[in-house]
């Protein structure tokens, strides 16, 4: 008898015209947008009785649950559309899980991707082409056409362009910026901190002017001398017009780092360091081989000031 009166009850309050709740409502909303749009029988049993809880709803019927999914799909096809047309080989329980995982983690890991893709059971490169294509929707107006074609899970390919130095021609091409040297080779993949110094990452990335100015005074100190055919000659003997090779490139590295902008993103591996600056490395072993065979000899730089360093 008593199951009979719930069932006329129920029959009744349809009829009437009866609603969900806005308590109701949200409580399918964030089951349809955080966990799935298509509930299973347990699941959607379950949200039945969470339902019948909530105040004014204890008359719900047994297919208001799927009712309500139904016209919720409807409603949001228009907004998937492009998903499905740009992403055929993703289903839809597919795209709602990775849209749920990309919400809790905006900025994902290139192997966190991989993960995703494998516990999916999805197309790798379709689910990496759907995070970027996630992303790129998602950018401000008014970004680069380089932002938006980069590929999230890949390191920015360039840093911040050097200010032009003021020195003259002649030793213009000695203006160098302060980088940072490995201790130890370490496999591609493992985090920075643990094979690189605290000390590089901080003189070449996040350095303070003051801390860029200690350091080159330590460098002023240490070539007081330049060498010459008949000794050693003090540097109150060169001309202030032209500037001595050493204290051009104090001048010109403080003049970099003052106008230095950390970069979009800095590295988290020892491959993304590495990709990052293998073109000043490049350069600084050029300029030191170039020291040590005697090829800036002429401009104040020969073998035995290194030695004496």
């Amino acid at each position: 008898m008593e199951a009979s009166h719930a069932e006329t009850s129920a029959a009744g309050a349809r009829r009437l015209g009866w609603r969900l709740t806005p308590e109701a409502r949200k409580l399918l909303t964030d089951f349809a947008e955080q966990v799935t749009r298509f509930p299973n029988s347990h699941q959607r049993q379950q949200l039945l009785e969470e339902v019948r809880r909530s105040p004014g709803c204890a008359l719900a019927a047994p297919g208001t649950i799927s009712t309500w999914f139904q016209r919720y799909r409807s409603s949001t096809k228009k907004k998937t559309e492009d998903d499905n047309l740009l992403f055929p080989n993703l289903a839809p329980k597919q795209l709602d899980v990775l849209r749920t995982l990309l919400r809790n983690n905006p900025t994902p890991a290139k192997d966190m991707i991989d993960i995703w893709a494998a516990c999916i059971k999805g197309e790798l490169e379709d689910v990496r082409m759907w995070v970027s294509y996630q992303q790129a929707k998602v950018l401000p107006r008014g970004a680069s056409d380089n932002s938006m074609s980069a590929s999230p899970t890949e390191p920015h390919p360039h840093l911040p362009t050097p200010a032009r130095s003021l020195s003259p021609p002649r030793v213009r091409d000695m203006s160098l910026p302060l980088i940072a040297t490995k201790e130890e080779s370490s496999p591609p993949g493992t985090p920075l901190s643990e094979g690189w110094p605290t000390h590089a990452a901080n003189i070449s990335l996040t350095s303070s002017p003051q801390h860029v100015t200690d350091e080159l005074d330590e460098l002023r100190s240490q070539f007081t001398q330049i060498p010459a055919h008949d000794g050693l000659r003090p540097r109150c003997d060169v001309t202030a017009a032209t500037p001595s090779p050493a204290m051009q490139l104090a001048k010109d590295i403080n003049q970099v780092m003052a106008s230095h902008h950390p970069a979009p993103r800095l590295p988290t591996t020892h491959a993304e360091f590495d990709a990052m600056f293998k073109p000043y490395e490049e350069m600084m072993t050029r300029f030191i081989h170039n020291v040590e065979s005697g090829k800036l000899q002429h401009l104040g730089w020969g073998p035995n000031l290194r030695k004496a360093t």
